[in-house]
């Protein structure tokens, strides 16, 4: 196996989302010491906010190719990537870019390049189909292709490791390592003190307008209650639910009270002057989202999806809303907006608490990287 070398890391793209964060994230925080970082972007899209955070050490490689052979073209340029450059492992943050970092590998087999995979979400949802046959292909596939011949595994969750190791053999449970979601402290603090053009109190969602995370189901909980709290509702991010949710908002009567903001290349400032962030997904893996709130120092009002609680303390580091009940998130929004002392604890346990936890995240990828 190669002892010296840079460091390969692979993903889809940097268009925004949780996952694009987390590996800008870990391309500017962890060290690695003489190694060089090297991005390949194999589903390029246009540069976007998140790409513009990379460090400028950062040696990027985007494959633009489209259509019908693009599996073929992302393949050839990993292949391309691989002969020009001294990669010692490969690092990546995507279950298509892992299949292609295995398919590439069987060419140069002498170097012996260990592939690390990051699992991107819970393994149910990564092999999801409407057919039974096609799910079950994709999870054979997924396990007795990926997982086997990669070094190590990274799960975000202690909830995410225990729900796959029940569903795969015992010599790839070996592989995984729990590893938690990391944030750029200063950097999230610097652009929390930013100023906004909102001049009343709200409370907050931030994330993809997708079916995962109920944003449907926020916004009628959020009506049970708008003729009694002060505090508007406001959305920000973009997603196929876009159209959907304004037809929701007008359905309603909430167009005063509900505002989509879009897609706000600095959510940080919005997280930092929220009464509260609401997040009531059906399933994560370990939403930034949560930690971004805590560190800004934002109450949390969550779901409780599989992990919530590696993140939240109900009533200590937030508030869980079981059952992805309607009424009870009603309540628990009205709840924690009656009382400020509350909110108060929630928010200096809640930093603390997420303190320690990136420093222990930093510690851990720095330690498989290297």
């Amino acid at each position: 196996m190669a002892k010296s070398g840079d460091i390969l890391f692979i993903v889809f793209s940097l268009k925004p989302g949780g996952t694009q964060r987390m590996m800008v994230n870990v391309l500017n925080e962890i060290s690695t010491e003489n190694k060089r970082k090297i991005l390949y972007l194999y589903n390029y899209t246009p540069e976007s906010s998140i790409e513009k955070q990379l460090n400028k050490n950062v040696k990027v490689f985007k494959c633009e190719r489209k259509g019908i052979l693009k599996h073929f073209f992302r393949a050839l340029y990993l292949l391309k990537i691989l002969h020009a450059e001294n990669i010692s492992k490969i690092v990546s943050f995507a279950k298509q870019g892992t299949y292609l970092a295995i398919f590439s590998r069987l060419f140069y087999t002498s170097r012996g390049i260990p592939i690390i995979y990051r699992m991107v979400s819970v393994e149910e949802e990564i092999n999801n189909s409407r057919f039974y046959l096609i799910k079950k292909v994709k999870h054979f596939l997924y396990v007795y292709v990926l997982c086997r011949n990669v070094k190590s595994i990274i799960s975000q969750s202690n909830a995410m490791t225990e729900s796959f190791s029940k569903r795969i053999p015992e010599s790839i449970r070996k592989k995984i390592i729990t590893i938690n979601n990391s944030l750029q402290v200063d950097n999230i603090l610097l652009k929390a003190q930013e100023t906004t053009n909102i001049k009343f109190d709200f409370l907050l969602f931030v994330g993809r307008l997708t079916e995962e995370k109920n944003i449907e189901k926020i916004i009628y909980a959020y009506h049970h209650i708008h003729n009694r709290i002060k505090e508007k509702l406001v959305i920000i991010g973009e997603g196929i639910l876009k159209k959907e949710l304004r037809c929701l908002i007008k359905k309603l009567d909430l167009a005063e009270k509900v505002i989509l903001l879009g897609y706000q290349e600095n959510p940080y400032k919005y997280l930092a002057k929220a009464k509260a962030l609401i997040l009531f997904s059906r399933y994560e893996g370990m939403p930034n989202v949560v930690l971004e709130s805590m560190l800004c120092k934002t109450p949390v009002i969550v779901s409780d999806f599989k992990g919530v609680k590696d993140l939240v303390i109900d009533e200590v580091t937030g508030l869980i809303v079981t059952g992805l009940d309607i009424q009870l998130l009603s309540n628990k929004m009205k709840y924690l907006i009656g009382k400020e002392q509350l909110q108060k604890n929630i928010c200096n346990e809640a930093y603390k608490y997420i303190l320690g936890f990136n420093e222990l995240s930093i510690k851990n990828y720095s330690k498989i990287l290297n």
